[in-house]
């Protein structure tokens, strides 16, 4: 972002199979850690111009232009790493973290006060249960909301 002038409008766009959970989470929570848009096509019509919209529950918890769930960005952009490699950028209503490739599977502590949110796609990470530490894979990010 930093080398783009302004008013600094970036989309991120990635393609990859709807159904690659930690593949979105990697490139949706990255794109979090900056003041940029997001874009996922499956890229399967060949075609930039996908004509399906691919919607993931974390779409939900970052909110909409009418609900904003996620809330305003307390921390500013980040570009240096939080806690043993690992970004992290907190929120007024939560929090994203993101383990970037190379780095290894990493745990992290980040105290009380968050939990994981209910989704329906990926139940198993995304499980509503209290997160007091996570444990990221390798390129891998996720979205934990205030209790």
């Amino acid at each position: 972002m930093g080398l783009v002038k302004g008013p600094k409008l970036v989309i991120f766009n990635m393609k990859g199979k709807p159904t690659n959970y930690k593949t979105f989470r990697y490139g949706f929570a990255s794109t979090l850690m900056d003041d940029a848009y997001f874009d996922f096509s499956d890229g399967t019509s060949g075609s930039i111009y996908e004509t399906e919209v691919i919607w993931f529950d974390e779409f939900d918890v970052a909110g909409s232009r009418n609900t904003g769930w996620l809330g305003n960005a307390i921390d500013p952009p980040q570009t240096t790493p939080w806690q043993n490699g690992v970004y992290r950028r907190r929120f007024q209503n939560g929090m994203v973290l993101v383990n970037p490739r190379g780095n290894g599977d990493r745990t992290v502590t980040i105290g009380s006060g968050y939990t994981r949110f209910k989704g329906k796609q990926d139940p198993v990470y995304n499980n509503g249960q209290v997160a007091t530490t996570v444990v990221l894979r390798d390129r891998d990010g996720i979205l934990l909301v205030k209790n």
